[in-house]
Order: structure tokens, then C-alpha cells, then sequence
């Protein structure tokens, strides 16, 4: 069976290879096939498309050509017409890689990541490294549960990054690093502290775009889930003060982000802190949860429920607040993020606390159909008394099917540290 030509435009000069199957084909039909690659050496993968439609429809099915047709229509999003191209040149073409990246390449598109895996391990190592398989793979197998698997993909994709230095897209390297981080956390292997700071050294070698910041806002909203790990929470607040300090973030969406980030890490110290006691902390979460919810993401029911509690909350707080000052400066001095989303609705109730309450009621009126003002009022103190005797709950994860408390084995005062320092954890994260 003859060999296929590669040709991979985007990824160094491939005119030689593109002339080597240009002279395959009939004089009459040359142009065409150059003008067919060149377009997609140009980016315009309708074109290409196009032209490699005209020239099979000449009874000419040469491998090079359908899989020119095959990248164009995955380089448009057309996945599926992509994967039946691929399917066939596979089939016809078993030994040749790139036919059998794509295929996996699309079926990962597609979200059929077990037959994705099946696809891109026959590959695995690459003869030749081609940007997104790793990628591609290393998401694959993490949907499958294959968490070391996954990291060892991922993994591959960014020691390239580091040996070679080049970046052949931005968006899936950071993407790459965004997932090996959170495996590195998830299997508390010692490496997170390495895999940071080679992120780190990416970071700066990127322009720092509006799709960018977004990408870095991403990243941050998916490691703030691991903060139910409680030795990673000091490890979350260096990562968020470095991205402050260098001011990657300066749209007003990626920085309201890292606002909340922080909100969120100060939300796991004041959980464990005897001095914030449970109605200041549901108060507080209240707080942020209106300050950082996205509306258009909750149907109405959740808007209600949201607002409900917070106004009853915030009514509690026009109760509470005059005998305990001190502890809202606590707040204040030890919690400043958290502090600031409050600050200003602090400085009504100190202005005109009974105002505020009766203002309060008012907008809580609607939500209490067939009750009196009096009546909601009386509800309101009972309700509130038993808001004051309320004690912390512990705090529970949450993945979707059930709820538990912890989602690794406990680690012991004298265990290395996960985060990979070469301390005990009682020396290091745990302290």
C-alpha cells in the first residue's frame, strides 16, 4: 500500500510537500490541488474545502486530498463529516498516525471519549509530536476516570512546552496546565508545587489577551474547587495573590473573578473561625452569593430563594448588629475581601438601623403572601433567635451524585506534605 504524503501547513514551511503531491495529479487539475492547499495554509478552510469537493468529484481520490478535506471540515467545527473522512482513510491507511489522531480528535470532539481513548492510545508515544493530541487524550482519559493516565498526557504536552519553548497555541497549553494542576491536587502526588511554577514561567511568556484573561479567569474558578482539600488552601491564595501581583487580570469579568477568589478562600478561614459564629457566617455567604451568582445562569425559583435569604439575612444583621461591633471589626480586619462587598450596607445600618429593617420588610412583603406586616415582623424575631443559637455545620462536598466530607484519605500530621515542599504536613500546609 503506497505511503501517504504529510503535509501539516501551520508548523513549518510544507511547499515541498504540497509541490511532491501536486505532481501526482493530471496537469489539467495541478492548480486546483495547490490552490486547495494553499488555502488552508491561509486559513480559509471553506475554500479548501470547496476545492477538494471538486477534485474528488473528478474520480479522484488520492489519500492526501480527503485528508485535506477531512482537516478543513474539522478546522470549520464540521466534527462528524470530519470523523466519517477519517474513519475511512484509518481503515485504508491502519499504520499512518495522523489519520488516527484526527479520528480520535474527533470522537473526543464529539464527547465519545471511551472510543477516543481507544484511538489515541494505539498512538501513544507519538513517532512525531502534533499539537492537541496530548491535549485531546489527556481530556479524554480524564472523562473516563484514568486520572494518572490523564496527567501523564497532559503532562507530555507541556514537557514539550519546556524543552522546546515553543507555544503552538496558547489557549490549549493553558488548558494543558489547568488540568495537570488540578490532577496534581486530586492525587496529592508531591508534583503541584514543579507543574506551578513551569506555569508560572508560561504565563509570562504569553501576551496577555482579553481571551487570555478569560481562559486564566477559567482556570481559577476550576482549581477553587479544590479548596475542600484543605492542605491545598494556602497553596489556592499563593496562586490568586501571584496572578494579582502580576496583574494579569484587568477586564472587569476576570477580575471580578479573582475578587470572588479570594472571597471564596477567606469563606474557608472564617467557616473554622471560633469568632465568626454561624449566623455571621451564613450572613456572610449570603453576601457573597448575591454579589457573584449569575442571574441569567438560575431560573427564577433559585433568583427567589437567593434574594429571600438574603434580605432575611440582612434584617438579622440590623438585629444583631448593635451590641457586636467588634466583632463586624474583626471582620473587617481579618476577612478584608469579604468585607468589602458588606461595607456598604454596614454603613446604612450604622446610619439608620431601623430604617433599614423596616425597609427590609418591605421588600421581604411580596415573598409573604396573605401575611401582615406585624405578622412577618413576629416571624422575623422568632426566626431570628433561632438563626443566633444556630451552630456551624461542618462544610460538605458536593459532586454531583452524593454528598461527603472528604474526598481523599486523611492525611496525618506527620505525612509528607501533598503539595510536594518535602516538609510534614504539620510543618507545611497543615499548620
Amino acid at each position: 500500500m503506497e505511503k501517504m504524503i504529510t503535509v501539516e501547513t501551520g508548523y513549518g514551511s510544507q511547499r515541498k510537500a504540497i509541490e511532491e503531491i501536486v505532481l501526482k495529479y493530471p496537469l489539467w487539475l495541478r492548480n486546483q490541488v495547490r490552490e486547495a492547499f494553499l488555502a488552508e495554509e491561509e486559513g480559509d478552510y471553506e475554500r479548501a474545502e470547496g476545492l477538494c469537493v471538486q477534485i474528488l468529484d473528478q474520480d479522484v481520490s488520492e489519500p492526501e486530498i480527503r485528508m485535506l478535506l477531512g482537516r478543513s471540515y474539522f478546522s470549520q467545527g464540521k466534527i462528524r463529516p470530519a470523523m466519517f473522512v477519517f474513519s475511512d482513510l484509518v481503515q485504508e491507511f491502519p499504520e499512518e498516525e495522523l489519520p488516527r489522531l484526527y479520528l480520535g480528535m474527533c470522537q473526543h470532539g464529539l464527547g465519545d471519549y471511551r472510543q477516543a481513548v481507544r484511538e489515541l492510545e494505539k498512538l501513544w508515544p507519538l513517532k512525531e509530536y502534533h499539537p492537541f493530541y496530548y491535549a485531546a487524550y489527556g481530556d479524554s482519559l480524564q472523562q473516563v476516570g484514568k486520572k494518572k493516565q490523564s496527567r501523564e498526557a497532559f503532562r507530555a504536552e507541556i514537557a514539550v512546552f519546556e524543552e522546546t519553548g515553543k507555544i503552538p497555541s496558547p489557549v490549549m497549553l493553558d488548558g494543558a496546565y489547568e488540568n495537570l494542576l488540578y490532577l496534581d491536587i486530586e492525587l496529592g502526588n508531591g508534583e503541584y508545587h514543579n507543574d506551578l511554577e513551569s506555569y508560572y514561567h508560561f504565563l509570562e511568556r504569553i501576551e496577555m489577551t482579553e481571551e487570555m484573561q478569560g481562559y486564566l479567569a477559567g482556570n481559577i474558578v476550576y482549581l477553587c474547587g479544590q479548596m475542600s482539600n484543605k492542605w491545598y488552601r494556602p497553596l489556592f491564595l499563593e496562586l490568586i495573590s501571584h496572578i494579582k501581583e502580576k496583574n494579569y487580570l484587568t477586564t472587569d469579568d476576570s477580575v471580578r473573578v479573582l475578587d470572588s477568589a479570594f472571597s471564596s478562600w477567606e469563606s474557608y478561614q472564617y467557616h473554622e473561625d471560633n469568632k465568626v459564629n454561624s449566623l455571621l457566617e451564613t450572613w456572610l455567604g449570603c453576601v457573597h452569593e448575591r454579589k457573584y451568582s449569575d442571574e441569567s445562569m438560575l431560573d427564577q425559583d433559585e433568583r427567589d430563594r437567593i434574594m429571600v435569604k438574603s434580605l432575611a439575612y440582612d434584617w438579622y444583621l440590623c438585629q444583631y448588629y448593635p451590641e457586636h461591633e467588634e466583632e463586624l471589626e474583626y471582620i473587617k480586619n481579618r476577612y478584608p475581601h469579604t468585607y468589602t462587598s458588606c461595607s456598604g450596607f454596614l454603613d446604612k445600618v450604622r446610619t439608620d438601623r431601623q430604617g433599614m429593617a423596616g425597609e427590609l420588610l418591605e421588600k421581604l412583603s411580596p415573598f409573604a403572601k396573605n401575611t401582615s406586616r406585624a405578622e412577618l415582623e413576629s416571624s422575623m424575631h422568632i426566626a431570628y433567635k433561632a438563626a443566633v443559637r444556630d451552630r456551624k455545620e461542618p462544610v460538605y462536598v458536593y459532586d454531583g451524585t452524593e454528598s461527603y466530607t472528604r474526598m481523599q484519605p486523611k492525611i496525618g500530621r506527620n505525612d509528607p506534605c501533598p503539595c510536594g515542599s518535602g516538609k510534614k504536613y504539620k510543618k507545611c500546609c497543615g499548620k
